[in-house]
């Protein structure tokens, strides 16, 4: 068994390509998991880029609230009551 990742060179990735999608390019996880994210402020050095004042005021204007921080959990999101859980 091999676990997800997204290294092209993983066997699983050769024989069943994973094709991105903007939240795994935005950072997310590679789950759909995360239903509502925690927000955190806009700040340039987040990027690696740099921002006209143009762009960064459209993208404050886009985000007024700041953007998902995929390094933490999901709003409201709670660890599981026990290893074996039944429905």
């Amino acid at each position: 068994m091999e676990r997800l990742t997204l290294d092209p060179d993983a066997r699983c990735n050769q024989l069943y390509p994973y094709h991105r999608n903007p939240r795994v390019v935005a950072g997310g996880p590679t789950t759909s998991a995360v239903l509502k994210c925690q927000l955190q402020p806009l700040r340039k050095s987040g990027y690696g880029v740099r921002f006209t004042a143009e762009q960064w005021d459209r993208l404050r204007t886009v985000f007024p609230d700041g953007v998902c921080d995929w390094s933490k959990p999901d709003v409201g999101q709670r660890p599981l009551a026990g290893t074996w859980i039944r429905f």
